[in-house]
């Protein structure tokens, strides 16, 4: 379960903004689970209906439970935005690790320097 995403989802229901999120660059792929499959259906009833959906109307048709309070939007899209990074790092930071055991480490540079620039924040 992705307690950090459905807070997430809570709180753009709350909000009513999904911009917030692309100013930060968290996308769907920063959500996993229940709390992406609820990004996924608030965007398409949004797309369908020019209408928000209710927290309810997404705990009733994806059988979830979403926290009863929300947190502030920039919060909780910082928190998630901050994972999503800290996941990208970490598997950069294995690759180049592996590559070093290997005895590349003009790769492993590569690798490494290819990351810092493109997750400048």
């Amino acid at each position: 379960m992705d307690a950090l995403g459905l807070r997430l989802v809570r709180s753009i229901l709350s909000d009513r903004d999904f911009s917030t999120l692309a100013k930060a660059g968290v996308t769907e792929d920063a959500l996993f689970d229940d709390s992406r499959k609820a990004y996924q259906w608030i965007a398409e009833y949004l797309r369908d209906t020019g209408d928000w959906p209710t927290c309810h109307m997404v705990e009733e048709n994806l059988g979830i439970d979403l926290p009863d309070e929300p947190e502030p939007l920039r919060y909780t899209v910082d928190l998630v935005r901050k994972r999503s990074l800290g996941k990208r790092i970490e598997s950069r930071l294995t690759d180049a690790a592996n590559l070093l055991g290997e005895q590349d480490p003009d790769e492993a540079l590569k690798i490494l320097s290819e990351t810092a620039l493109d997750l400048r924040v």
